[in-house]
């Protein structure tokens, strides 16, 4: 898809601290990286609860960037098959998935793929990272510096 962007979503689970983390990184389709989103939340939902909760927060997150064409990329492989579904039956957290795909409404072009953690390792660091964070952090063309090294060896 030209002239789109990738957006890469994870997420960390603290149990003891009862703590979820939601990492968010957008880059173009040179794999450049536009902008990143750490966002630390209290409590611990299911981990495919969890899951399906940065997948809204990924997407809520492109929109407010204005972007409309999206490829999305996350390793829960449950949430991206309901996400792809357009037959209605979404399981337990159905509404989660009509939110998500309501929201996709809004875009005018996008797609839903299964990567395997370590294709999403930029996004799983931010997300544990996010777990010691007390406030949401953007960062707009730049890159946070729990991720550097893993951006700058992608460039050589």
């Amino acid at each position: 898809m030209a002239g789109y962007v990738k957006a890469n979503w994870d997420i960390a689970l603290d149990h003891l601290h009862q703590k979820m983390g939601v990492g968010i990184i957008i880059r173009n389709e040179h794999g450049e990286v536009l902008a990143s989103k750490q966002i630390p939340k209290h409590g611990c939902p299911q981990p495919q609860i969890a899951e399906t909760l940065g997948a809204f927060m990924a997407i809520s997150f492109c929109l407010e960037l204005g972007f409309n064409r999206i490829v999305f990329e996350g390793d829960a492989k449950n949430v991206v098959e309901l996400i792809q579904r357009s037959d209605g039956l979404f399981g337990t957290y159905g509404h989660l998935i009509h939110d998500i795909q309501i929201l996709l409404s809004n875009l005018q072009k996008w797609e839903f793929h299964f990567v395997p953690r370590d294709v999403n390792q930029l996004a799983h660091n931010l997300a544990k990272a996010a777990l010691s964070l007390t406030d949401e952090s953007i960062l707009l063309c730049g890159v946070p510096a729990c991720i550097q090294d893993i951006v700058y060896s992608y460039a050589y």
